[in-house]
């Protein structure tokens, strides 16, 4: 009888213990649940608060963007409005100088929160590297050259400061048409997509020559009768140097040079080392494309013209820079608080 007994107390306690277990797992789940779901709401408030903390304005003095009385204050002037519209963007658009601000803004906002800091709103002012009269001019001269639009970009290659970086066609944020009526792609800031970059290609392609293999450079001499195989030239250039051939932008004789002296990976390889294919040529941008470089020996010969592959107006400006600034890059930046490093390219006879 006692084992009786004693077996039927250790069925009992075994099945509170597993009820016990049931109740804190469960209780635990739904902590844990409510703790998750508290943090959303958290970090959703704090998100949706963000852009009434932010300011924007140019280095000589305009200001883009404030909120009063919680309503947002674009400039007086129509034009600049329109002009920064790609690069400031609004609430609406992700890849814009206002979301990353606001993403920034909330995520250190929100580790404030949590930390119970009474002062997680502070305010954010920006001051951008870029000056309104350069954006304005920029912006003016595109919509002028090509109702299709296009980009423009202007920098210090000696502080990485951009100075404009104009996109069109835009539109006024305060007077937004109609989804109908947008002008195509006036939601893309330009300068930070990737494009078939054409002929500014072919000084990488000199470089490269120079950097890996300078001899067969300079004692470069060749015969442009307009075609070679698959590569063909606007007209026959006849006799062409290295410095001919960038002068009057020889495809034939820049694709010789290149197909002689250097296989298609080490000039791969080459764009990988002067940082041709960084997806961050702007540093306090977010997210540039990285564009596509994938060199291999079918497309090679026109590659190397700029031809069959894509690539940013903003690396090919840091790339310029860099030659301008002997073979030396200086971060591009949009922010005049961001502190920009250096990265030597090319040795300084190559630029």
């Amino acid at each position: 009888m006692k084992h009786s007994l004693s077996k039927k107390l250790h069925g009992v306690t075994s099945a509170c213990c597993i009820v016990l277990a049931v109740l804190l797992v469960l209780t635990v789940h739904s902590y844990a649940s409510n703790k998750a779901e508290a943090s959303r709401l958290l970090a959703d408030l704090v998100s949706s608060k963000a852009l009434e903390h932010i300011s924007v304005k140019t280095a000589d003095g305009t200001d883009l963007y404030r909120v009063e009385n919680g309503k947002a204050v674009y400039s007086e002037e129509a034009t600049t409005r329109e002009a920064f519209f790609s690069l400031l963007g609004d609430s609406s658009i992700d890849r814009s100088l206002l979301a990353d601000a606001a993403k920034e803004f909330a995520s250190e906002s929100y580790a404030k929160t949590r930390k119970k800091e009474s002062t997680y709103f502070d305010e954010k002012d920006i001051t951008l590297t870029i000056r309104a009269d350069l954006q304005k001019a920029a912006y003016k001269t595109l919509c002028e050259a090509n109702s299709s639009g296009g980009a423009m970009l202007i920098a210090n290659y000696t502080t990485g400061e951009i100075l404009a970086a104009a996109t069109a066609p835009a539109i006024d944020p305060l007077n937004r048409p109609e989804n109908s009526e947008l002008p195509e792609k006036s939601y893309l800031q330009k300068a930070f997509y990737a494009y078939t970059p054409g002929s500014v290609m072919k000084t990488v392609s000199a470089a490269c020559v120079l950097e890996t293999n300078s001899q067969p450079a300079r004692d470069f001499s060749y015969y442009c009768a307009g075609k070679d195989r698959e590569i063909s030239c606007m007209k026959a250039h006849g006799n062409v140097t290295l410095t001919r051939a960038l002068q009057v932008s020889c495809n034939c004789g820049i694709s010789k040079l290149l197909t002689s002296n250097v296989d298609a990976k080490d000039y791969a390889d080459f764009l990988d080392t002067i940082g041709l294919t960084k997806p961050d040529p702007v540093i306090d941008f977010p997210d540039i494309a990285s564009g596509n470089l994938s060199i291999n020996e079918s497309n090679y010969a026109w590659s190397v013209n700029g031809q069959e592959i894509t690539v940013t107006p903003a690396a090919m400006l840091r790339w310029y820079s860099a030659l301008a600034n002997d073979g030396v890059s200086v971060d591009l930046h949009l922010k005049s608080d961001t502190k920009p490093g250096e990265t030597r390219l090319v040795s300084e006879e190559t630029a």
